[in-house]
């Protein structure tokens, strides 16, 4: 006979058919005369070549026109993703359903189908490159703001808007004057995001990488912008806290929380050093030392209840004396880097996809400049490289780090 199933996920996920290379399935949509079915529900009935004829409980032979059944409701089928095993083994009489007819004319093709999954999460990295002749466009309110705004458009399109969030990746920030300036925000639709770097009054963005992440609304993952109070100095404060969920509650079953750097204002004529770090999963810590003056800071922190199979996020702690040990390798182009390796525990089941941010710095030079990037991926682990070039001195950083499996997505 001819099977057919009642829902996409049997192609897709119990019996997978090849999938395309930008990841869609190829499906046909047909037409089914069952007539009479006979329902076998979650049994198994492997001899049947014809329609099933069979006492329909009265002592006599029914004439059944199809079949249909669940292959014991799909108690047996695995996948490495454990929520979609659990959701398929949980509705297995819904995602096992299938027909069989066995006469060529009780079924006809109607349609050829491209399905893709609907994304959960999606994150990308956007150049903001100033120059002269493609530079940041003047916002008309008096203040001298300049903002560099750049689209990106999703590979597939969420169900609807997603929430975004984004943070500084790397950077280089001078001064005409004396204070150095950079923040960055972001929105989206459901189909691209339109992500800004922005700067004010004197200070001089040259560049900058901004790292986005647009995910799906489900509870499991969120994030918050995280401003410190600004100008501590005037205080007389060197350090302060926030929390980092509004309710001032961890997330439960919080699994995984990564901080970056979204917003800085400082004195450029001093060191720039300061300090973001977590505790508890609640509180955010901000801290900076010897002669720094910070006007404001904002932090970006995303926090996940997904499996650590799903997404995973960190930050790699060493002091000044351990940073200071690692030796800076050169490149032809005056610049230098350091890379320091991560490991993944547990281990993808495929390569997944990073990015890095940083929540921690102290350096010196005409221009604070800083890029942190992720570089050898595989399932196992990827380095994490800190580089930084021309006068710039760097005595010390915290890269922080994210990672999602490729292909994210949910029933």
């Amino acid at each position: 006979g001819a099977y057919f199933a009642q829902h996409a996920a049997y192609p897709v996920f119990v019996h997978p058919r090849a999938a395309k290379q930008n990841g869609a399935y190829e499906l046909f949509v047909a037409r089914v005369a069952l007539g009479t079915p006979r329902d076998y529900k979650n049994a198994c009935k492997g001899d049947l070549i014809r329609p099933p004829i069979e006492s329909d409980g009265k002592n006599k032979k029914a004439l059944y026109d199809s079949a249909t059944g669940t292959e014991g409701n799909l108690r047996w089928f695995k996948h490495h993703d454990p929520e979609i095993q659990a959701k398929i083994r949980n509705s297995g009489s819904f995602y096992g359903k299938q027909y069989i007819v066995y006469a060529n004319n009780q079924s006809y093709p109607s349609l050829l189908v491209e399905i893709q999954q609907l994304p959960v999460l999606e994150m990308f990295s956007l150049p903001m490159m100033w120059t002269k002749e493609k530079g940041p466009i003047l916002a008309n309110n008096g203040k001298g703001d300049r903002r560099h705004p750049r689209e990106f458009e999703y590979p597939v399109a969420f169900e609807g808007p997603p929430e975004i969030c984004s943070w500084l990746s790397w950077i280089d920030v001078g001064c005409h004057n004396h204070h150095g300036r950079i923040h960055v925000e972001s929105k989206t639709s459901n189909s691209k995001a339109t992500v800004e770097c922005a700067t004010w009054l004197d200070s001089q963005v040259h560049g900058a990488e901004v790292t986005s992440l647009a995910y799906r609304k489900t509870g499991k993952l969120a994030h918050r912008r995280v401003f410190l109070p600004e100008r501590l100095e005037e205080k007389g404060v060197v350090g302060s806290e926030a929390s980092i969920h509004e309710d001032g509650k961890a997330m439960a079953d919080q699994r995984a929380i990564f901080v970056a750097t979204r917003k800085l204002d400082w004195d450029h004529r001093r060191n720039l050093r300061f300090n973001l770090t977590h505790t508890d999963g609640c509180k955010l810590f901000f801290s900076k030392w010897a002669d720094t003056v910070l006007f404001s800071v904002c932090a970006m922190v995303i926090t996940s209840s997904l499996p650590l199979s799903k997404l995973q996020a960190g930050e790699i702690r060493f002091d000044h004396a351990q940073f200071k040990e690692k030796a800076w390798e050169k490149d032809e182009w005056g610049g230098k880097w350091k890379a320091f390796n991560v490991r993944f525990a547990p281990a993808f089941k495929e390569k997944p996809k990073v990015a890095c941010g940083f929540s921690a710095l102290d350096c010196r030079g005409s221009s604070a400049r800083l890029k942190v990037t992720p570089s050898n991926i595989t399932k196992e682990g990827f380095d994490v490289v800190v580089g930084t070039w021309a006068d710039t001195e760097i005595f010390w950083c915290k890269p922080t780090w994210i990672a999602h499996e490729g292909q994210l997505a949910a029933l």
